[in-house]
């Protein structure tokens, strides 16, 4: 996203759904917020929501 433009013709309906699939992995997100990585998060956290997102992907597909 370069604007705010872009980011008005985001598909909220979809990133919530996302989101609500990560929550109930374990993973909260700020409700449409964009992503962050913290120096706090290790190997194990990463992986973790990897594992996340590749169940909330399946569903959602």
């Amino acid at each position: 996203m370069r604007n705010y433009r872009e980011f008005q013709q985001s598909n909220f309906t979809l990133r919530r759904e996302l989101d609500f699939y990560l929550l109930s992995q374990g993973i909260y997100t700020k409700p449409l917020n964009r992503y962050s990585l913290s120096t706090m998060h290790g190997e194990n956290e990463i992986n973790r929501t990897l594992e996340a997102y590749d169940y909330a992907l399946s569903k959602m597909s």
